[in-house]
């Protein structure tokens, strides 16, 4: 009697059904055997999700600031392009670059927190405003660029907190856009990037 009380509670609990989550080691298995081969995905909390393409514009805005990450960050800092960055054990996004300290390396078991995180945004706008804000915001990011190209401006996020509320994983609560028409890394305030050299 006790094995089918429990087999009841079991089935009546409000868990389940649920979706299934995803860890890091999982992501990285699929995407060794070939599963992503045809499409863009990133792994956000446990979830796999699919990406939007890259247009022409999308692609000049990426090779415009990629010059001048590489010019500001000498070979102390690793400069990630469009690449996979783990934050945690079920979180593994793919921004458009990621700045991490120390040299370039292929360990997979090096997972430094970036310190400047920068996504390029037409299509995915309100996705990189809103959620990846949040998400970027929860992990500690200090230093987050949104380049607009619909709008033609850098969105800068700095100074992450905790959501007290638990609505979402964080927030940032310096957002502001790019100062006299430039921006600056926290880690190299005295290198200065003219938002109109990174966007078309």
């Amino acid at each position: 009697m006790t094995t089918n009380a429990t087999s009841t509670s079991e089935a009546n609990d409000e868990r389940w059904p649920r979706p299934h989550r995803w860890t890091y080691a999982h992501f990285m298995q699929m995407a060794d055997i070939g599963l992503f081969e045809n499409g863009r995905v990133e792994l956000i909390e446990g979830e796999i999700i699919e990406m939007a393409p890259r247009d022409n514009r999308h692609a000049a805005a990426v090779s415009r600031i990629a010059r001048e990450l590489v010019r500001i960050f000498d070979e102390s800092f690793f400069v990630k392009i469009q690449a996979t960055v783990r934050l945690d054990d079920r979180t593994a996004p793919e921004p458009e670059f990621a700045v991490l300290p120390g040299s370039p390396t292929a360990n997979r078991a090096s997972h430094p927190l970036p310190l400047l995180v920068v996504e390029v945004s037409n299509t995915t706008l309100t996705t990189d405003l809103d959620r990846k804000a949040e998400l970027y915001a929860g992990f500690g990011i200090a230093d987050y660029w949104v380049v607009n190209l619909v709008d033609r401006q850098v969105v800068v996020h700095r100074e992450p907190v905790a959501d007290s509320s638990g609505r979402r994983r964080g927030r940032y609560q310096d957002v502001r856009m790019g100062a006299n028409g430039v921006v600056r890394p926290l880690t190299n305030p005295q290198d200065a990037i003219e938002v109109a050299r990174l966007i078309v």
